[in-house]
């Protein structure tokens, strides 16, 4: 490159020749700037549809289907742009076009994608659909499941199977609340939309799993069962909300059950008269057993604990007559009929003496 030494052989009419020497430059060709499409072709594939492209001013730019089949090609003009029709119809798949100038060639442009048209008459394909309920711990349930997707459109919902297990209409909002015809199954689930006969790809899938049992808290008696050995009275107990609370004696006999309210309360009733001796309940729920609550005493009314009997009338409670003593001495007895004896004084007081 630059300026060089050189020699130019003149030849004379007579046939004679002579050498003159002579300065020359050389420049070194340059490799065009790489050239670009510029015109969209989506929907451009299967027509004729003229190329808008830019290189180097002066460039020959060629255009190539993806096989490389050259499929027409111009020159750029001062601006450097240059219009290529394609001598075929476009097609489908990357375009790309060379610009060459001076010998050189350099790297094709980068592709672009030529794509069939839309027929009109075809409706367009619902776009892709999205779960949006968390489905951890609702497999196994007909929990209620959210899909998001184009508004008048059939959502439905599938398992990891592919089994339809569901559908429901979107609203204006786009929403649309598949209620399950079955148990969800565990594993993914996938929902697709529907409309004019248009199906969409499947949504994201959403995994559906087993929700983990809790153990319930430790349920306790709240009744106090001192003088209930031998009856069938009520005993409270307390545990978490739902469970089913069954009432065991120092043996292991199941005596009853309960199921608790919302408040965390049940009443049992016993089926047989209460044993004396340790009472314990268990709660269950969701499948987990807890240890039992703290045991309660269950104990008989002793023979000589004293029992209140029922009310005398009397005329004058500081001065009973020996008749109204005599009243109430009867029905001492009668509530304590193991006592040996019975004392009444004026006032009434009543003193009973056990074997």
């Amino acid at each position: 490159e630059g300026e060089k030494d050189a020699t130019v052989v003149v030849t004379y009419p007579d046939g004679t020749t002579d050498e003159v020497p002579v300065k020359v430059t050389v420049k070194t060709p340059t490799t065009p700037t790489q050239p670009a499409i510029t015109t969209d072709l989506t929907g451009k594939a299967g027509t004729k549809t003229p190329v808008e492209v830019t290189a180097e001013p002066g460039s020959k730019v060629e255009m190539y289907d993806k096989n490389g089949n050259k499929i027409g090609e111009a020159t750029t003009g001062a601006d450097g742009k240059a219009t290529i029709t394609p001598t075929v119809d476009i097609p489908e798949g990357n375009v790309t076009v060379v610009a060459s100038k001076n010998g050189q060639t350099p790297e094709a442009s980068d592709p672009v994608q030529a794509t069939t048209a839309k027929d009109p008459s075809v409706p367009a394909t619902p776009t892709q659909p999205a779960i949006t309920t968390d489905l951890t711990g609702k497999a196994g349930t007909k929990t209620p499941v959210e899909v998001t997707a184009e508004p008048g459109t059939t959502v439905e919902l599938f398992d990891k199977d592919g089994n339809k297990i569901g559908e429901a209409p979107t609203g204006a909002d786009g929403k649309a609340i598949i209620t399950p015809t079955v148990d969800i199954p565990e594993g993914n689930v996938t929902a697709k939309a529907t409309k004019n006969g248009q199906t969409s790809v499947p949504s994201e899938t959403a995994t559906a799993t087993v929700a983990t049992p809790t153990t319930p808290i430790q349920p306790a008696i709240t009744t106090d069962l001192t003088g209930k050995a031998g009856t069938k009275t009520p005993v409270e107990v307390t545990a978490e909300p739902g469970s089913k609370v069954e009432m065991y004696d120092k043996d292991g006999n199941k005596i009853g059950e309960a199921t608790t309210g919302v408040d965390g309360k049940a009443t049992i009733t016993p089926t047989v008269d209460i044993p004396e001796g340790n009472v314990t309940v268990v709660a269950s729920k969701n499948g987990q057993t807890p240890e039992a609550s703290d045991p309660v005493q269950a104990t008989k009314v002793s023979d000589k604990e004293l029992k209140t009997p029922a009310i005398t009338p009397v005329v004058n409670p500081s001065a009973l007559t020996d008749a109204e003593k005599a009243k109430v001495a009867d029905e001492v007895k009668k509530a304590n009929p193991t006592a040996s004896k019975v004392e009444v004084g004026n006032d009434g007081t009543a003193t009973v003496t056990f074997p």
